[in-house]
């Protein structure tokens, strides 16, 4: 067996495909990792504060706060906006102005209903109303605090009389704070209940653009392991294994699978790595990494077994590589969609990216 492991190697790493297999595993995911490096964020949005009070301070500062992986709220100056309002708006998606009297809009939002800030946007798109629920979850605290404190003056009997005084007014500002139920009203979350953390928090470091790396790079390991394949075919054809035993050429079917998903699945680590995609550590990709090409060896001798040609198997790679880019969980889940669960449950990639 030993003579075989080394014919099956020499024969299938002489072979251009391999090469060029591995040479994009890492080139494609390190190329858009350089391209994506520099700004990660989709949605731009710009603040501008008009007001000089601390209320306008303190609002400017946590809808700065609000940036997450996705999503970008830049702070620019209330002279250089005015300035510039048509090229600021053309790279923004929307501009929200804190206005100078934003103190007395919020006082008399609980019975004028006006706006309290403006909000200037080109189109109403799914974005901006993404953006609108984040500022709507800024403005709440401001708003709730200052109901709480209208309802309490009129409903709400107190020893001298009203809670206009600072003192008053300071404790009852502590009493809000120590009663209040959550800093983020909203929270986003997509269709399986499961934290939407590119939207909720910041995401530092990691490119949240990358996310697909991971699973494009399996689907690339796949690829190479369908292809390595074809070997196996040409060899059989001409009846290179005519001599060994049933047992044995099994063993020896499986070596020219192995002599190109381990190659890939190696190069594979290193080009999540190399493009900066998101993973926990080393070990935990490496462990992922690992199930993956332990699925991938007998599902492919698996296919070979059943496809007795070697032109429908050819036929089938890319049939096979379109099946795993939409049912591998590589671009989207498709938890919402039904008709879908038994092919994302028949897909390694799917479990891959679980891990």
């Amino acid at each position: 067996m030993r003579y075989w492991l080394y014919a099956v190697c020499k024969r299938t790493f002489i072979q251009p495909f391999l090469l060029i297999s591995l040479i994009l595993i890492i080139a494609l995911p390190l190329m858009l990792g350089i391209q994506l490096k520099e700004d990660s964020h989709i949605i731009h949005v710009i603040v501008v504060n008009e007001s000089s009070s601390e209320t306008g301070a303190e609002l400017y500062e946590k809808l700065l706060s609000k940036s997450s992986g996705l999503i970008l709220f830049d702070g620019i100056d209330d002279d250089y906006f005015k300035k510039n309002t048509e090229k600021i708006m053309s790279s923004a998606e929307a501009v929200y102005i804190i206005p100078k009297d934003i103190d007395e809009r919020i006082a008399d939002f609980h019975t004028k209903r006006n706006g309290i800030i403006t909000a200037v946007r080109s189109e109403d798109e799914l974005s901006v109303r993404i953006i609108d629920e984040m500022v709507y979850g800024a403005l709440y605290d401001y708003i709730a605090e200052d109901m709480a404190l209208r309802y309490v003056e009129k409903y709400v009997e107190i020893s001298d009389g009203d809670i206009s005084g600072a003192s008053e007014a300071d404790e009852f500002h502590d009493k809000y704070e120590s009663y209040r139920a959550a800093e983020v009203p909203f929270i986003f979350e997509h269709a399986d209940g499961s934290a939407f953390y590119e939207l909720n928090e910041d995401t530092g470091d990691k490119n949240p653009l990358l996310s697909p790396v991971k699973g494009l790079i399996a689907v690339l390991i796949v690829l190479a392991a369908l292809t390595g394949g074809i070997l196996w075919y040409e060899d059989r054809d001409r009846s290179v294994f005519i001599r060994l035993t049933p047992g044995r050429r099994h063993l020896v079917h499986v070596m020219y699978i192995l002599a190109t998903a381990l190659p890939a699945s190696v190069t594979g680590l290193v080009g999540v790595f190399a493009a900066g995609a998101e993973t926990d550590s080393f070990f935990h990709e490496s462990i992922a990494m690992a199930a993956l090409f332990l699925m991938i060896v007998p599902l492919v001798f698996l296919i070979q077994l059943l496809i007795k040609d070697r032109r429908i198997y050819m036929a089938l790679i890319p049939a096979l590589t379109i099946y795993n880019l939409f049912c591998g969980s590589v671009f989207a889940e498709l938890d919402g969609v039904g008709a879908l669960q038994p092919l994302r449950l028949c897909n390694p990639l799917y479990y891959y990216m679980q891990i």
